[in-house]
């Protein structure tokens, strides 16, 4: 499943595979994850003011540390601190129509991922390239609907026109990436689009078919859901007894929505 914990985003600079950074670095990165903007103000002036902080004395630390603050911000969907970095401070850089020339995660991608409306919209009106894809060839209007933010999905897909079909490297359609969403009305929404023609594509391996099939992979998340809970944890007990139930009731959701539109 690509997103079995859709609400807890990450601290990109600390999660991620990322450059080390010095504490000055450091700080700045903390005062975006935290949404402290006037902290942040604070801290940036501080680090511009003494330049040997910077990695290594790099001339494009700076450059990498703007990205990941711009990434870690548009994750968390912090709009105001987005328009500081790239608006007001200029230190920022949105990715032009023609970056990434290969697959890699950028702010806006991270904005959608995270469900973050106002980001997205902000990020597009920038500039920023709608086409990347991110390293497993999920695409924006796909890493909306993984959100399962419908709003934000019929921004993309109604009036941005951006493409929503398709398969991930992973052979995930816009289906899977509804149904890990967790939200019901997402799966709708795209089973309303037509959805449905993406499932069990006439290329895909047999193996695929069999692990694939859109009913199987509803089954599986339920599977998945109601085995999260922590063994070690002094309630476990009712932690699986509410997940199985959670899971139980989700999966007749999906399968109850998925049967108005199987033929």
């Amino acid at each position: 499943m690509k997103n079995m914990n859709n609400n807890t985003p990450a601290k990109n600079a600390i999660d991620n595979a990322l450059p080390e950074f010095t504490p000055a670095e450091e700080r700045v990165l903390d005062m975006v994850y935290d949404h402290n903007l006037p902290g942040l103000k604070r801290a940036l002036a501080a680090l511009l003011k003494t330049p040997a902080k910077t990695t290594n004395k790099d001339a494009d630390a700076l450059a990498v540390l703007m990205d990941n603050c711009m990434l870690d911000a548009a994750e968390l969907g912090f709009l105001d601190i987005i328009k500081f970095l790239h608006q007001d401070a200029k230190l920022a850089k949105v990715e032009p129509l023609d970056y990434p020339y290969g697959p890699e995660d950028t702010p806006l991608l991270y904005a959608a991922a995270a469900g973050a409306t106002d980001v997205v919209k902000y990020l597009l009106q920038a500039g920023a390239n709608p086409f990347a894809l991110d390293e497993t060839g999920v695409n924006l209007a796909q890493n909306a609907i993984n959100s399962g933010n419908v709003e934000l999905a019929k921004y993309l897909i109604e009036d941005c026109k951006m493409p929503w079909q398709g398969y991930t490297w992973e052979g995930l359609s816009a289906l899977h990436l509804a149904v890990d969403s967790q939200q019901p009305a997402m799966f709708e929404y795209v089973l309303t689009l037509g959805a449905l023609d993406y499932d069990q594509p006439k290329f895909c391996t047999e193996e695929c078919r069999k692990n694939y099939p859109i009913g199987r992979y509803i089954v599986t998340l339920a599977e998945t859901l109601a085995t999260d809970w922590d063994a070690e944890d002094d309630n476990a007990d009712k932690q699986i007894q509410a997940r199985s139930h959670q899971a139980m009731e989700l999966k007749q959701q999906f399968l109850t929505i998925l049967a108005k539109y199987q033929r």
